[in-house]
């Protein structure tokens, strides 16, 4: 979660360097945010809002178009749930929103962290094709503890050790 916030330009690195798409992480971190989503279990919403509501505000912040949320919220049969405030969703729900939400920006590098979390078997099954067909054309770099997800979503899967140190690249 720390490398995805520090790759996602919302943490400062310590030391070292990294780019994005040839942008440097810390010279050209405006940029950098144009280009890429964070979606994230720590993504709150208003919760006295409905989820349109909260989707136009997201679209508002991004500068982005609801088509591919609404695109995604459909796949996930979440449309009829439009006009519903958010505090009545689950945790579940939630999750699908926070991927919509991410998905409007239709950036070229998605981060993904624990994006399935709360998501039952049949939920999370449908999130990871849809990912896997409709995202075939975007670079995922995906933090997540089921193996499930990593298994089915990655080609190369780094893991680090205590303090962000590498303990093996599986390609």
């Amino acid at each position: 979660t720390t490398l995805l916030k520090v790759l996602s330009t919302l943490y400062i690195p310590d030391s070292g360097s990294a780019s994005i798409l040839g942008h440097d992480l810390v010279k050209e971190a405006s940029t950098i945010r144009q280009l890429i989503s964070f979606i994230s279990p720590g993504l709150d919403f208003q919760r006295k809002l409905t989820l349109h509501e909260n989707l136009k505000f997201f679209a508002k912040v991004q500068n982005s178009e609801l088509d591919h949320a609404y695109s995604f919220l459909e796949e996930m049969n979440m449309l009829e749930r439009l006009e519903e405030r958010t505090e009545t969703f689950s945790e579940g729900q939630k999750a699908i929103a926070r991927l919509a939400i991410g998905l409007m920006k239709d950036a070229d590098v998605l981060f993904l962290d624990e994006v399935t979390l709360g998501l039952d078997v049949n939920r999370k099954e449908q999130m990871i094709n849809y990912l896997t067909s409709q995202l075939n054309r975007k670079t995922l770099l995906i933090v997540d503890h089921d193996s499930t997800v990593i298994d089915r979503l990655c080609e190369s899967v780094l893991i680090l050790q205590k303090g962000g140190y590498v303990d093996k690249m599986i390609s």
